[in-house]
C-alpha cells in the first residue's frame, strides 16, 4: 500500500508540473522542462560567462518548435499582449510597421534595455515572439537583454528593406545573467567553437545562440558566427505575414 501511495504522489506531482506549463495563449508556451541534455548543463567556458548559471534545456529532439507565421498580427496581437499582461502603448502610425507599439516593462520576466535613448518599438508580433522566448531565456540564467535597436527604416546591404523597418527584428548586443553578471556579444560570445553553440560546454552566449536557432521561431538567428557585420550582436528576425508589401527606400542619388 506504501508503495502504490508512493506511485500516486509522484503522478499528481508530475501533473501538476505540466498544468503549470500551460499558457493558454498562442502556444502553450511554459517552463522548458526535460533532462540536461544538448543545451546543459552548461559546463566550463571561455571568460566571465563561466560563471554564468548552468542549463538545464531539453535536448532538441524535445524542444517544441514554434513558427512566427502563427503569431496574428492587427487587433488580435493587441488584444494577446493585454492578456498576457505586458505593458506596453499602441502607437497610431509607423511607417512600415502593421502594428506597432512601445514596450514599457518586462516580457515573459526579461527586461529590455535600450543602449541608447529609443525605447523597444517593434511590431506587435514580434514582441509576442519574444514572450514566447521568455521562458526559454529564463531558464538559462538570461534576466534582461540589452539592445541597439528594433525599429528602424532602412535598407539591407543588398538593396532590399530591412526586417528592422517593419518592426519585425531586434539586435541584442549584451546579456545580463543571474546575478547581474553582464556578458557582451563581442566579448563573451565564442567565434568558430569547436564543439558548436550547442555543445554541453559551450558559453552562455553560445548556447542561448543555439537555442534560440532550433526553437524555429526566429528565421533569422544571425551571431559573430555568421559575418564580421554581426561580430556584437545577435541579430533576431521574425517572417512577415506580407511579401513585398512594403515600397523600398529610394536609392541615393548619384553624380
Amino acid at each position: 500500500m506504501a508503495r502504490i501511495a508512493c506511485v500516486l504522489c509522484l503522478a499528481l506531482v508530475g501533473c501538476a508540473s505540466a498544468a503549470s506549463n500551460v499558457d493558454g495563449g498562442l502556444s502553450n508556451i511554459g517552463e522548458p522542462t526535460g533532462a540536461p541534455g544538448r543545451y546543459g548543463p552548461g559546463g566550463a567556458s571561455r571568460g566571465r560567462s563561466a560563471r554564468a548559471r548552468p542549463a538545464t534545456l531539453p535536448v532538441k529532439d524535445h524542444l517544441e518548435q514554434h513558427d512566427s507565421r502563427s503569431i496574428p498580427g492587427g487587433l488580435a496581437c493587441l488584444i494577446r499582449l493585454r492578456e498576457l499582461e505586458i505593458p506596453h502603448r499602441h502607437l497610431a502610425r509607423l511607417r512600415g510597421v502593421d502594428t506597432p507599439v512601445q514596450i514599457l516593462g518586462p516580457i515573459g520576466g526579461i527586461h529590455f534595455r535600450p543602449l541608447g535613448r529609443i525605447p523597444l518599438v517593434a511590431d506587435c508580433r514580434l514582441v509576442l515572439a519574444l514572450r514566447r522566448a521568455a521562458p526559454y531565456l529564463r531558464n538559462l540564467g538570461v534576466t534582461e537583454l540589452r539592445f541597439s535597436s528594433a525599429y528602424s527604416y532602412r535598407m539591407m546591404p543588398s538593396g532590399r528593406l530591412s526586417r528592422h523597418a517593419m518592426g519585425l527584428a531586434i539586435d541584442v548586443h549584451e546579456v545580463v545573467a543571474d546575478g547581474g553578471e553582464v556578458l557582451r556579444v563581442s566579448e563573451d560570445y565564442e567565434v568558430g567553437f569547436e564543439g558548436g553553440g550547442c555543445a554541453l560546454n559551450a558559453a552562455l552566449l553560445n548556447r542561448m545562440g543555439c537555442l534560440l536557432a532550433e526553437l524555429g521561431l526566429f528565421d533569422r538567428v544571425l551571431t559573430p558566427d555568421f559575418d564580421k557585420a554581426h561580430y556584437n550582436h545577435f541579430h533576431l528576425a521574425i517572417l512577415s505575414l506580407h511579401r513585398r508589401r512594403h515600397s523600398p527606400l529610394p536609392r541615393p542619388e548619384t553624380d
